[in-house]
């Protein structure tokens, strides 16, 4: 089974929101099992903000999935859904 790939954005905007923390937060708080199954990575920019859209930072992509106003619960949720399938 391949991996789910997420990408947190860490661009000027999306630091500030809070996706700098993000990537210690998932690293910390997810259980060793969902951890096994996802590759998490930094992004300098997923390119959201320049719709005008700086309000919804930050933006993690789980997948093919945009999640916009990120948080620990709405990543976690998604994983869990596309594990599932």
């Amino acid at each position: 089974m391949n991996k789910i790939k997420i990408k947190i954005c860490v661009g000027t905007t999306c630091f500030i929101m809070g996706g700098a923390d993000m990537f210690d937060k998932l690293n910390d708080d997810l259980s060793e099992e969902l951890l096994t199954k996802i590759d998490i990575s930094l992004s300098h920019c997923l390119g959201e903000c320049s719709s005008g859209a700086h309000g919804l930072a930050p933006y993690v992509l789980v997948g093919d999935t945009l999640i916009s106003a990120a948080t620990f619960e709405k990543i976690e949720a998604e994983i869990i859904k596309q594990l599932r399938g």
